[in-house]
């Protein structure tokens, strides 16, 4: 009987430099599933919640329209808060800073390019440590911060001034002159009407009032401010209250005044790093101050319209060091008659993927370990 020969046939010579494929090694995987996170965190994360939360708001189709002849957009920045040198880590403080700086420069020129807006407002808090900086590191976080959200020359820039800047939240770190000084040689007056096509925008400083009750001492500056604000733009159909600090926390006196001098239909503040809305209808103020103060009279022109009403914004943080959930910017569009459309645009949270990135380490080097260890023991044998 003739025995079958088992030998392969010889492979043909285009396919001898062949070599078998095996399966790829546990340093290759570690280097892949690396790779993969990486791509997954700092990109496609982003593409799918532009995706599915910026496209498919109402606002959506006007923003993406570049017909901006009967609008003006605008586009709001809460909270940036960037890091200082005194509260962070000496060396870590290095690598804490970079990562915030990146988080808060790149998404902020996604929604640059995304709302193509004519006027960008910073609403406060832009320094963590500003009002407890010296002098050279409050310049040095005024520059960083002007990098961080540079804008073309035909985009308008406003600052708004919060606690973290000038001080004024807390008793242990007082606001000050010398402080408000600083602050408007970098950024601009804390307090003034600006104008911009049909739109006056009222930019007020609400923290000497936070811990004071209502005085006309006290008060005759704030009172002075307004009407000066109301009669250098009067004749603007639209106005916009811009502040840190809600309205409401000036106390009632101030809150009726503030709304009855200027009028704006709408207010903005952020502060707080959440989102929220409030409508101010004067007329309520109003009921509410005589049953709160029944003997006072109420600080408010009786031929005055008494029906207005004011619409109130809370603007989010964008960043994820204030430890929030949630970080959004906020876009805004106005027409001539005064109807606004305002989104959300949220933002990857920064503190998950970081962790997915330490988890990821965490094991990688658990695997790498047992790969050495087992191969330090056939070694051995």
């Amino acid at each position: 009987m003739r025995l079958m020969s088992t030998v392969s046939p010889a492979l043909p010579p285009r396919f001898a430099m062949l070599k078998p494929l095996y399966p790829p090694s546990i340093t290759s995987l570690v280097i892949i599933t690396a790779l993969g996170l990486l791509i997954y965190n700092e990109y496609i994360e982003f593409m799918l919640l532009k995706h599915s939360q910026w496209t498919q708001t109402s606002a959506h189709q006007l923003f993406a329209s570049k017909d901006t002849e009967n609008q003006v957009r605008v586009l709001f920045v809460g909270d940036p808060q960037i890091q200082g040198y005194r509260d962070e880590p000496a060396l870590l403080g290095y690598v804490t800073r970079w990562d915030a700086d990146r988080y808060l420069q790149r998404y902020f020129q996604e929604v640059m390019d995304y709302v193509h807006p004519e006027v960008v407002i910073l609403m406060g808090d832009l320094l963590d440590e500003g009002s407890i900086a010296n002098d050279w590191e409050f310049d040095v976080y005024a520059q960083r911060l002007k990098q961080l959200y540079a804008v073309p020359e035909n985009v308008k820039l406003i600052y708004v001034a919060g606690d973290n800047d000038i001080g004024g939240e807390r008793a242990s770190d007082p606001l000050t002159d010398e402080k408000i000084q600083r602050f408007e040689r970098h950024f601009g007056s804390v307090a003034e009407p600006i104008q911009h096509n049909f739109i006056s925008f009222y930019k007020l400083n609400f923290l000497p009032f936070l811990h004071t009750q209502h005085s006309p001492k006290v008060d005759v500056d704030l009172t002075d401010k307004l009407t000066e604000m109301q009669e250098e733009s009067d004749n603007k159909p639209v106005k916009i209250l811009l502040s840190h600090n809600a309205i409401s926390e000036t106390m009632l006196h101030r809150h009726i005044q503030i709304l009855q001098t200027l009028k704006p239909q709408y207010a903005f503040c952020a502060h707080t790093h959440y989102t929220g809305y409030l409508k101010h209808n004067l007329q309520e103020l109003l009921g509410l101050f005589k049953k709160i103060y029944p003997n006072e009279e109420a600080p408010i022109d009786p031929q005055e319209d008494q029906t207005f009403v004011t619409e109130e914004y809370r603007i989010p943080t964008c960043s994820y060091r204030m430890g929030v959930p949630n970080m959004a910017y906020a876009a805004a569009s106005i027409d001539k008659s005064g109807q606004l459309t305002y989104t959300l645009l949220w933002l990857p949270s920064r503190y998950k993927q970081l962790y997915r990135y330490a988890v990821f380490a965490a094991l990688a080097v658990i695997v790498l370990i047992w790969k050495w260890c087992v191969q330090s023991t056939r070694r051995k044998r």
